[in-house]
């Protein structure tokens, strides 16, 4: 979480963090505005507990299967697997 995504991208590129230290190619692949710290804290808190299925539908912006994902749908898309 950042006010600043382009420095934050930047610090994790060249290795700033610990955990990214380990990956060559970091790439954004998704971002949202929130309101404020909390709001972000939360959102983020929510997308960590999400299974890579419903994150990968939410990085290209298919409404319909993050809906089919969600609890009390019992769908499986054979299109995003989880690892």
């Amino acid at each position: 979480m950042t006010d600043d995504v382009e420095k934050r991208l930047n610090e994790h590129q060249c290795g700033y963090s610990p955990y990214t230290k380990k990956f060559s190619d970091i790439k954004l692949m998704y971002r949202e505005k929130c309101r404020n710290h909390a709001e972000a804290e939360r959102r983020e808190l929510q997308l960590k507990k999400w299974s890579v299925a419903k994150k990968n539908a939410l990085i290209v912006g298919d409404k319909m299967l993050l809906r089919k994902l969600s609890k009390g749908h019992g769908f499986v898309d054979a299109t995003y697997r989880e690892s």
